[in-house]
């Protein structure tokens, strides 16, 4: 059995074993799942530092990079100086102001904010502001390579015609160009419409275009025509198997030679022959009369409503039931 101190010594060990993994664990880099307060401001800090030490060896190229890194892990005032000074005189005369102005917001009455509002003075007077409003919340703007979120109080960009795009789900986009002046501020505003991908801001929303009844009364002439046609071939098919019957019936059944036997089976096949084919033909152009006439009655009814209609028509032309029919859905 353990006594009393081999219990104390065990439990000191233990809290110097966990402060000292708790200190490694704050010296390794984080890995972005969960990073702290704590950790990001010591990596800005860092990359701070290093962007600085460019900056002072007049090198903003390189210093740049981490100075952003920095920004991005905390926005701080001294950090959005440095960045902004380096942006100017890397001639970026828009990220510089931008940067600049993130600073005066930052920065505490003072030397240094009188200093960097100078500064930002002197380059505003070389960029051009923009200001962009958009009816809907939640619209993204798109200025260039430059993404934002609406409302945008304060772009900065070069002077110039200015293509601004805006655009939300649900809203399609629209684009606007404008002419932007150095040392002037631009506003613009935009109505976004729900289900609208005109680009013209004044355009009105587009309606379904109401449809002609033309198509539907020429297609009922059409279909008149046509069963006119399969009347006139189903009567004259009539007319043909009446010929065969009457032929049929002018001569006894007493017998007769081959030769007239052969004769009148002839005419008589030819009587029924034609016959069927004009009765086959009078029920295709049947059916194609009322295929145009129940067409022309479903455009008519789509024509004559403001709302849009699914419409299937099946034809069945069956062996057993004479006649067309169609199926519709509405």
């Amino acid at each position: 059995m353990r006594s009393f101190f081999s219990w104390i010594c065990a439990a000191m060990v233990a809290s110097s074993g966990a402060d000292a993994w708790a200190q490694a664990a704050d010296d390794k880099p984080s890995t972005g799942l969960s990073p702290g307060p704590r950790t990001n401001g010591a990596k800005a800090l860092a990359l701070r530092e290093e962007g600085e030490a460019f900056s002072k060896a007049n090198d903003c190229r390189a210093a740049v990079p981490p100075l952003r890194s920095a920004w991005a892990l905390q926005e701080d005032a001294k950090t959005a100086v440095l960045l902004g000074e380096c942006e100017v005189r890397l001639g970026h005369d828009p990220n510089g102001a931008y940067y600049l102005a993130q600073a005066m917001v930052l920065l505490p009455e003072g030397a240094e904010r009188a200093r960097v509002e100078s500064i930002l003075q002197d380059v505003s007077s070389r960029v051009a502001r923009l200001e962009i409003v958009v009816n809907e919340p939640g619209a993204v703007v798109v200025v260039g390579e430059v993404i934002a979120d609406t409302p945008v109080k304060a772009l900065f960009v070069t002077p110039g015609e200015i293509t601004i795009v805006v655009k939300k789900t649900g809203f399609g986009e629209q684009e606007r160009k404008v002419t932007a002046k150095a040392g002037k501020t631009v506003s613009v505003e935009f109505t976004l419409r729900r289900g609208s991908n005109a680009s013209d801001l004044d355009r009105p929303e587009k309606h379904r275009p109401k449809l002609t009844m033309i198509p539907a009364y020429m297609g009922v002439s059409a279909a008149i025509l046509s069963i006119g046609i399969g009347i006139g071939l189903r009567v004259e098919g009539k007319n043909q198997g009446e010929a065969a019957d009457a032929y049929e019936a002018k001569f006894p059944d007493d017998a007769a030679s081959p030769e007239e036997l052969f004769e009148r089976c002839s005419t008589v096949t030819n009587f029924r022959r034609t016959h069927d084919q004009y009765v086959n033909a009078s029920t295709g152009v049947f059916v194609t009369g009322g295929l145009l006439l129940g067409g022309s009655f479903v455009y008519g009814l789509i024509a004559s409503r403001k709302t849009s209609t699914d419409v299937a028509i099946i034809p069945v032309v069956s062996t057993v039931n004479q006649g067309l029919m169609i199926e519709g859905r509405f």
